[in-house]
């Protein structure tokens, strides 16, 4: 809902939101605030008395618009005619300040009913107007009296518009309609003597304003005339098309983020059993084979349930890893979301064409997985239902992937029955669609344009009727890529070993998912377990043990608080590790996203052999780091006596990370890259200058090389303007840097 008032509020004009279900009122924006007061919770008939229910009801089953005129609680009283629009789950309430069109239509129910003899007087009343009026003959239709303001209106003379035929005051293509209008509007203002339409008028430049005409029959003297009054709607019509946009937009936003935390519960609710199950199957499958009666055709039947609940698995990871909201992700790997579209897909697909992906290489693009996964699925489903007959030899889809000048280019094509000509420009409107048939909502192409316009992406289509269709996507390229460090492939690679047999806490609200974690951890570790996350942290204030391992959901303590009352106690993140079948919150998910930078999260259902590998690994780093950082502090302190050029505190943080071994490693290739650059820098073009500079830069800068990092800026902006005698200077600058690096690399050594 807040998404809701935030976009209302961007519009000047009075706006509220109402359930279709129960007609209470969920939002509006401030300038109906101010008008009517706070409404929030009322349902729309106790705010408008001139609401009637039976009516609007009776109203819906005929079509999506209901207006009504109210008069403001305010002081002012001002009149507004609502025009409610009628959606699938709710009605928007776009409000028109009325009061001078209602003071204007008394004025002229009151001339009428005390001067409707009196020609003259009512002519003068006529002219003072404020809307654009005319008077018409209703047998003839011709127009026998305009005032000032419908001059304005149609941008001509009065007496350019008195004397022509009503249908003249419309675009020529409309005459004939136009015409027949004019007689239905006749008839109904014969029944109910006055009738609200709205149709299009044309001005003496050409162009065409729509116009809401209200007219009614009158008897001046002895002769009945039509008089009408024409509101230009042209800015409402705007703002009301600017609204629908917008609600489709946040209709997909919701649809999105509802998809995202309904896969997240599922993948929790079952990651969880399926840890266990997967367990449990291998310990029994461990126990069978040592046995001397060992029954192959049971290990066999064992070995296809492991394979199916790894499908299984897999299944819940694909549609997790699609379906985050759009806050917790912003990059996406195309190769992977590729990939699980087309599988989702696959269930129309694979019986209708062959589909060939050709990705050159691991790509990021600056778009949420969810939403190009609602791309890729949307354009493959298309090219998949675009076959008059299934034919997986000759039917194709294929998709192709390259990156070019910071952008990725997608092409989907296939050799479907294509497009018509007459039908291109149609296909990108909402609710189009030849495909009612086979489920199609003519919303595919419609929010796939939306959803790349809104991340600076473009989507265009060529087709020939019976010759196929290609679907060309572009979306921005990043060079961000998250990869978790890699672990020793086994314990005899580190040189050196626990110096005691290892005490872990695990911490789960599932008990058999802790029975089968102490099963497989207890043959290399001492184990503790709990379901309660205050026991856990008693026993830690009590004896903080070498590793703790929660669940990230819990019920009674979030694994952000958990994690912050350990560190109250002074165990540090590294001795930290969290599990989860699936996060569900926004806080949930950020929490993950930090930790999977930390390497510090393994998803269930657990590898049990891998979660050994980090366990131990971490156990063993921590014991290194404590005798690493008392050499660390001795190293520093005499780095301090001269002047470096690396930034200590950056410095410090990084050795704490890496290690002493990697960070004089990552030093060295920086030293070597300086030299590489100054001495072929003169040999490069502009864009490869300003690139490696760029490149270079971003890594000194990780490193605390503070001074070369801002001189390889400078020439990136230099290179930009030209400027090649500052070029110089800075590239001189770098290299009296770069020897004091390497005089720093040699203290470290």
């Amino acid at each position: 809902m807040d998404t809701n008032s935030n976009l209302i509020n961007k519009f000047r004009i009075p706006i509220i939101i109402i359930d279709l279900e129960d007609f209470v009122i969920n939002d509006s924006n401030s300038f109906f605030v101010e008008i009517f007061g706070q409404t929030k919770g009322k349902k729309i008939y106790d705010v408008f008395d001139e609401f009637n229910l039976d009516d609007f009801k009776k109203f819906n089953q005929q079509q999506k618009t209901y207006n009504l005129v109210v008069q403001a609680s305010n002081p002012l009283k001002n009149f507004y005619e609502i025009k409610f629009e009628i959606t699938e789950c709710s009605i928007t309430g776009i409000l028109t300040d009325v009061s001078q069109f209602i003071k204007n239509e008394k004025m002229r129910e009151s001339f009428a009913k005390h001067y409707k003899n009196e020609a003259s007087v009512f002519f003068e009343f006529f002219q003072h107007i404020n809307d654009a009026a005319v008077i018409a003959d209703v047998k003839s239709g011709i127009i026998i009296e305009a005032n000032q303001a419908a001059g304005h209106l149609w941008n001509k003379k009065v007496s350019k518009i008195v004397g022509t035929h009503q249908s003249k005051l419309h675009p020529p293509h409309m005459n004939e309609e136009a015409k027949q209008i004019f007689e239905k509007h006749i008839e109904l203002l014969t029944d109910n003597k006055t009738d609200v339409m709205i149709f299009p008028i044309l001005r003496s430049d050409n162009t065409e304003i729509m116009t809401e005409i209200s007219s009614s029959l009158m008897e001046i003297g002895n002769q009945t005339i039509i008089l009408g009054i024409f509101r230009d709607i042209t800015k409402r019509i705007e703002i009301e098309d600017q609204i629908r946009d917008y609600e489709r937009h946040h209709q997909l936003s919701s649809h999105l983020s509802s998809l995202g935390t309904l896969t997240a519960g599922i993948a929790h609710e079952l990651n969880s059993p399926l840890t266990y199950v997967f367990g449990n199957l291998e310990f029994i499958k461990k126990n069978i084979l040592t046995q001397n009666n060992k029954s192959i055709k049971l290990i066999n039947a064992l070995d296809a349930v492991v394979i199916g609940c790894g499908y299984i698995s897999e299944i819940i990871s694909d549609l997790s890893s699609i379906s985050v909201t759009d806050d917790y992700q912003k990059v996406s790997d195309v190769n992977k979301v590729i990939r699980v579209a087309a599988k989702m897909a696959s269930v129309d697909s694979k019986y209708r064409a062959k589909l060939k992906i050709d990705i050159e290489r691991e790509l990021q693009a600056s778009i949420s997985p969810s939403r190009l996964s609602q791309v890729i699925l949307n354009i493959i489903t298309n090219s998949s239902r675009s076959f008059k007959t299934p034919d997986i030899i000759n039917n194709f889809i294929n998709i192709e992937v390259k990156s070019q000048n910071k952008y990725i280019n997608i092409t989907i094509s296939d050799n479907g029955k294509g497009i018509a000509e007459g039908d291109l420009e149609k296909i990108w409107a909402p609710f189009y669609t030849k495909n009612n048939n086979l489920g199609g909502r003519g919303l595919g192409l419609y929010i796939s344009r939306k959803i790349l316009t809104d991340i600076g992406g473009q989507i265009s289509l060529e087709s020939k009727l019976n010759s196929g269709t290609i679907v060309k996507i572009s979306i921005p390229e990043t060079d961000y890529y998250f990869q978790p460090p890699k672990l020793p492939l086994n314990n005899n690679e580190i040189n050196y070993d626990l110096k005691n047999r290892a005490h872990i806490v695990i911490l789960d609200d599932n008990r058999l998912v802790l029975d089968v974690c102490e099963q497989y951890l207890k043959p290399h570790f001492s184990v503790t377990t709990y379901t309660d996350p205050q026991l856990a942290i008693n026993d830690a204030k009590n004896d903080i043990k070498d590793f703790y391992i929660s669940d990230i959901m819990m019920p009674t303590m979030d694994a952000m608080q958990f994690q912050d009352k350990l560190f109250k106690l002074g165990i540090k993140g590294s001795s930290i590790l969290f599990m989860t079948g699936g996060v569900v919150t926004e806080e949930a998910m950020k929490f993950e996203k930090t930790l999977k930078t930390d390497n510090r999260i393994v998803y269930k259902p657990i590898n049990f052999k891998k979660l050994i590998q980090l366990i131990t690994h971490s156990i063993l780093k921590n014991q290194k780091l404590q005798t690493d950082n008392l050499n660390s502090k001795k190293t520093v302190n005499s780095l301090n006596k001269r002047f470096i050029g690396i930034n200590q505190k950056i410095y410090t943080e990084l050795l704490e990370v890496l290690g002493e071994k990697n960070i004089i490693k990552k030093y060295l290739e920086l030293h070597n890259q300086i030299e590489k650059f100054v001495s072929n820098y003169q040999e490069l073009e502009a864009s490869e200058l300003m690139d490696n500079a760029h490149n270079i830069a971003g890594t000194a800068a990780f490193l605390g090389a503070q001074s070369i990092s801002s001189h390889l800026k400078k020439i990136e902006a230099n290179t930009f303007n030209d400027d090649k005698s500052l070029i110089s200077f800075h590239v001189d600058k770098i290299i009296s840097s770069n020897i004091i690096l390497k005089d720093f690399i040699n203290i470290i050594l």
